[in-house]
């Protein structure tokens, strides 16, 4: 969505790259007001189309939205068909990343209950339930926000991620200490424990 004044701009600007059905609706957004401009580009130009497009001032008083389309059938399909499918829309994976690094009551309880169910592996000797904690934590949220938040030098993102980092993995060691004291309490879980006693997840 461009700000009216500013569409003829943009329109030409994605006249002269490598767009494909490119649609004008005048006046057709109501908020925010402007002209409503879609296009098809290739995925390899995402990224450099929003640029350009944030260049122009569509960002700041307009929208840019990314949609990926699953399938298209014309001949102009076959004439912007990417030639690498797998090839990285940065915007998107910062949208991406940016709601998995949000610390939420669900982030922190999923991964207190990771750290007790590897307490519990430990305990057990149990590579099975390792895993599982790896499988239920989800600090692969924050941990990638802070990774695309440093590569991309996006200030807020790298925030974000610290502190649900920051915040949740104390939490989490609190749980699980108090689960292993609780288990050492009620006899289920022994005093002491060394090597010898869980030689499968020393590592």
């Amino acid at each position: 969505v461009a700000p009216s004044e500013s569409a003829a701009t943009v329109l030409s600007y994605l006249e002269s790259i490598d767009v494909f059905e490119l649609i004008h609706f005048p006046g057709a957004s109501r908020r925010p007001q402007g002209d409503l401009i879609q296009c098809v580009v290739s995925s390899d130009l995402a990224s450099i189309v929003v640029v350009a497009l944030r260049e122009l001032g569509v960002s700041e008083r307009g929208s840019i939205t990314i949609d990926r389309l699953e399938a298209r059938v014309s001949r102009t399909h076959d004439a912007c068909s990417d030639p690498d499918p797998g090839v990285v829309v940065w915007e998107e994976v910062e949208a991406k990343t940016a709601a998995m690094a949000t610390m939420s009551t669900a982030y922190l309880l999923y991964l207190m209950a990771a750290t007790v169910i590897a307490a519990i592996g430990i305990l057990t000797d149990s590579v099975v339930l390792i895993i599982g904690a790896m499988v239920v934590g989800p600090e692969i949220g924050p941990l990638s926000g802070l990774s695309v938040g440093l590569i991309r030098r996006r200030r807020e993102l790298v925030r974000q991620s610290l502190i649900s980092l920051g915040v949740g993995f104390p939490l989490a060691f609190v749980a699980a200490f108090l689960a292993t004291w609780a288990f050492r309490a009620t006899g289920v879980a022994p005093e002491t424990l060394d090597a010898g006693m869980h030689p499968a997840t020393m590592f």
